[in-house]
């Protein structure tokens, strides 16, 4: 049987995505934010949590100025909560992040 392997990006989702649906809110303190992350990680257990927390954190620091991220893309399933607890946590602690509106993508303003 041969098997073939995709080389393209996924598609993107259209997905709406509401922060209250993961326990997070855009006017959340660093301390709620980070109270978010352990509860995630105690809910899901390390062994998920942390790969994917690596992933998100690097994908964040690898941003050039001017430049946008469509995370959808990328984090399916569990991840998606994942990502969004853990870059809400990474935009609190660097101003110069910022979700869209939509939440869909993530922007590194400078």
């Amino acid at each position: 049987m041969m098997t073939t392997q995709l080389t393209t990006e996924p598609e993107s989702k259209t997905t709406k995505v509401c922060l209250s649906d993961y326990g997070l809110s855009p006017r959340m303190t660093i301390s709620e934010v980070i109270a978010a992350v352990e509860k995630l990680k105690n809910s899901i257990g390390e062994k998920k949590f942390r790969p994917t927390a690596k992933t998100v954190y690097h994908n964040l620091n690898q941003m050039n100025p001017g430049t946008s991220f469509d995370w959808m893309k990328f984090f399916t399933g569990y991840k998606i909560e994942v990502f969004l607890v853990v870059a809400h946590r990474y935009i609190v602690e660097h101003m110069n992040y910022e979700f869209s509106n939509d939440y869909s993508t993530i922007r590194r303003i400078f």
